[in-house]
C-alpha cells in the first residue's frame, strides 16, 4: 500500500475526526486544518486558518504539504449551518454559508491543484441536503448545492 499524505479541511468536527480517523486506520498520514485547533493526537500537523479566504487557504497547503512532505489527497469538510426560515436569514447567514462550504472547497483546491502529485484526489464532502433539503436550512442546503456543481465543473462532468 502507498502512503497517502492527506490534507483535511475541518479536521476539528465531528465529520472531519471521523474522516481523519478513518485515514490514519488505514496508515495514510493526515494533516488537517480548521478555526481552531482540533486537539487530535492522530493528526501529523494541526493548522489553523480560515480557508475561506485566500490567505488562509494558500497557507494551510503550503504548511500541509511541507509538513507531510507532499500532497497526495485534499478532502474538504468544513461548513457553516445557519437554521431558520428564509426570511428571518440575515445576509450574513446567508454569506456564512457560502463562504464556510463553497469559498472553501474553491479556494483550497486552486490552492491544492499545483501541488497535488498526478494521480491526486479532492473530495469535497456534501451534504443529503443539497438535492433533500430538511427544513430550516435553506442556505446550507444552497451551498452544498453549489458545492456539487463545482465539484462536477472541476471534474470535466
Amino acid at each position: 500500500m502507498i502512503q497517502k499524505r492527506v490534507l483535511l479541511v475541518g479536521a476539528s468536527t465531528p465529520i472531519g475526526r471521523a474522516i481523519a480517523a478513518r485515514f490514519v486506520a488505514a496508515g495514510h498520514r493526515v494533516a488537517g486544518v480548521s478555526l481552531e485547533a482540533a486537539d487530535d493526537p492522530a493528526l501529523a500537523a494541526d493548522l489553523v486558518a480560515d480557508c475561506s479566504l485566500d490567505d488562509g487557504a494558500r497557507s494551510a497547503v503550503g504548511d500541509a504539504a511541507a509538513a507531510l512532505g507532499g500532497l497526495d489527497v485534499l478532502v474538504t469538510a468544513a461548513a457553516r449551518q445557519p437554521r431558520g426560515p428564509v426570511h428571518l436569514l440575515s445576509d450574513e447567514d446567508w454569506q456564512r454559508a457560502f463562504t464556510g462550504s463553497v469559498d472553501t472547497v474553491f479556494r483550497t483546491a486552486r490552492a491544492a491543484l499545483p501541488l497535488l502529485r498526478p494521480g491526486g484526489s479532492i473530495v469535497a464532502v456534501s451534504s443529503v441536503n443539497a438535492t433533500r433539503p430538511a427544513p430550516r436550512v435553506s442556505a446550507y442546503a444552497a451551498a452544498k448545492g453549489a458545492v456539487e456543481a463545482l465539484v462536477r465543473a472541476m471534474a470535466g462532468a
